[in-house]
């Protein structure tokens, strides 16, 4: 079931800068989308986005959001500054931004992130039209900070509780290679693990393991009750820029 509401453009409401849809999954979860208006084909700039500079709970420009009720993405308090706060409290469910750019083969993302704990698992990928992911990091829940090349995945860098780290990431999809650099240690080469992808165009931030549509996880209702103590990754900065 699927519908755009009533309000949405009736004058009674508000937010006159996008439209909104309700459905439900499955025939079960109900769920609400805004949907910023002008729709965009594509994204045409690279994005510079401070997150210090934006209000508390105000809604986060050009990215998309995926936040369930016990795993937000917002707009937050940090430390007296704003950012971009993932939230996740679901056993089930992860809390999920994403932000496009221009179609690329040769780019630069530049992300300040941290951590509240050091348990947790912060999955940040490079993606392109349809979802392949050839570039794939990780910030572990031991505290380290993994990478994927053609062989597996290695150690990058490690990563504290309570400290923004930097994670610079430069691509070279033509080439088959990417560097990662965490703060200013010296950059890690790495040969890409998918082969074939020649463009990505989506910087995708996540809590967790991604999961599809038919993953068949067995769910027992007892156990789907949110946790006492739910992970948190603030984003202060994302740089997008393109690389010659």
């Amino acid at each position: 079931m699927w519908g755009l509401a009533e309000w949405a453009d009736d004058g009674t409401f508000g937010d006159n800068n996008a439209l909104w849809l309700l459905y439900s999954v499955n025939k079960e979860d109900m769920w609400i989308s805004r949907v910023a208006l002008p729709i965009k084909p594509a994204e045409t700039l690279y994005p510079s986005d401070n997150f210090k500079n934006m209000v508390i709970g105000s809604y986060v420009p050009g990215w998309n959001i995926y936040s369930p009720d016990w795993a937000p993405v917002a707009i937050a308090d940090d430390e007296g500054s704003s950012c971009l706060e993932l939230k996740d409290a679901d056993p089930f469910d992860n809390a999920h931004a994403v932000r496009l750019f221009p179609t690329s083969s040769k780019v630069r993302i530049q992300q300040e992130i941290k951590a509240a704990q050091t348990d947790a698992h912060l999955e940040i990928d490079l993606c392109d039209s349809i979802g392949g992911k050839p570039i794939h990091i990780a910030l572990t829940d031991n505290g380290s900070i993994q990478a994927f090349n053609d062989t597996g995945k290695i150690i990058v860098g490690k990563y504290s509780a309570g400290d923004y780290i930097t994670i610079t990431i430069d691509t070279d999809l033509e080439a088959g290679i990417y560097t990662v650099q965490i703060n200013d240690n010296e950059p890690i080469h790495l040969e890409i693990a998918t082969k074939g992808i020649q463009t990505i165009e989506r910087l995708s931030l996540r809590t967790g393991n991604w999961h599809g549509m038919i993953d068949n996880i067995e769910i027992d209702p007892a156990l789907d009750i949110p946790d006492e103590q739910p992970s948190i990754f603030h984003v202060r900065s994302v740089f997008i820029s393109p690389l010659k």
